[in-house]
C-alpha cells in the first residue's frame, strides 16, 4: 500500500510538472512570436506609411530602420527614392525661381523624370536667353528713335542712328547705307544703296559713295537681306 501511494505521488508530480512546463513553453513561444511579429510588422509599417506619403508627392519624412535583413535593403531603397524626390524637388523650385544654371544629374539613363527635368531646365533657359535678346534689341530701337525725333535732315539722321548702332555694339567703325529712289517717281532702287551717315570713318576715307546690290559684303547683305557676320 504504501509503494501504491508512494508510485501514485511520483506520477501526480511529473504529471504536473510536465503541465507546468507546457504551459510555460506555450507562454514562452506567445511572447516570442509577439516579438518577432511586432520586429516585422512595425518596419513595415512605416514603410507603408512612407510609401502613402510618396504616392502624393510628400518627400518631408525620414525612415530609421537599421536592420540588416530584406526589410532594411527595401528600406534603403525607400530612403534613396526620398532622397531623390528631395533633389528634385529642390531643383525644381531653383528652376521655377528662374535659375536656368543649376546642375542636375540622372541616376541612369532610364531615370526619365530626371532627364524630362534636364531637358526642360535647358528649354528654358534657351528661351530666356532669347526673350533677354528680344528685349535688349526693342529697348536700342526705342532710344534710336527716341533720339532720332525733330531730325529732318536725311544724312543728320543717318550719322546719329549709326554713331547709337556702334556704341551699342561696341563697333570701331561703321556706315549706312539707304536704297536711293527716283526722283521722278519716289520709288526705291533695287541696284542702288547710297552712304547717307558714317561713324569714325576718315574724310578722304576710301569708302565709296554709292554700292550696287551684290557688291561687296555690304552688298550682298543688301541683296540677300540678311548679315553677314566676319571676325
Amino acid at each position: 500500500k504504501w509503494r501504491f501511494w508512494n508510485s501514485f505521488r511520483i506520477n501526480y508530480h511529473s504529471h504536473l510538472i510536465l503541465i507546468l512546463l507546457t504551459i510555460l513553453a506555450t507562454i514562452l513561444g506567445f511572447i516570442i512570436s509577439l516579438i518577432i511579429s511586432k520586429k516585422i510588422t512595425y518596419p513595415l509599417k512605416l514603410l507603408t506609411k512612407s510609401a502613402e506619403k510618396l504616392a502624393v508627392g510628400d518627400f518631408d519624412h525620414k525612415i530609421e530602420i537599421n536592420s540588416k535583413d530584406e526589410i532594411g535593403l527595401l528600406s534603403k531603397a525607400f530612403i534613396q527614392v526620398i532622397d531623390s524626390g528631395k533633389e528634385l524637388e529642390k531643383a525644381s523650385r531653383q528652376i521655377g525661381s528662374g535659375n536656368f544654371d543649376i546642375n542636375i544629374k540622372s541616376r541612369s539613363p532610364k531615370d526619365i523624370l530626371t532627364l524630362s527635368l534636364i531637358k526642360m531646365r535647358d528649354n528654358l533657359r534657351l528661351s530666356h536667353k532669347e526673350t533677354l535678346k528680344k528685349i535688349w534689341v526693342h529697348s536700342q530701337i526705342s532710344n534710336i528713335i527716341n533720339l532720332s525725333q525733330g531730325k529732318q535732315n536725311l544724312n543728320e539722321l543717318s550719322s546719329l542712328v549709326i554713331t547709337e548702332i556702334a556704341n551699342v555694339i561696341d563697333a570701331q567703325y561703321g556706315a549706312l547705307f539707304i536704297k536711293s529712289k527716283n526722283l521722278l517717281t519716289n520709288v526705291e532702287s533695287d541696284d542702288t544703296l547710297i552712304l547717307t551717315g558714317s561713324y569714325a570713318s576718315q574724310k578722304n576715307s576710301s569708302i565709296k559713295k554709292t554700292i550696287q546690290t551684290g557688291e561687296g559684303l555690304t552688298g550682298q547683305c543688301a541683296l540677300d537681306k540678311k548679315e553677314i557676320i566676319t571676325s
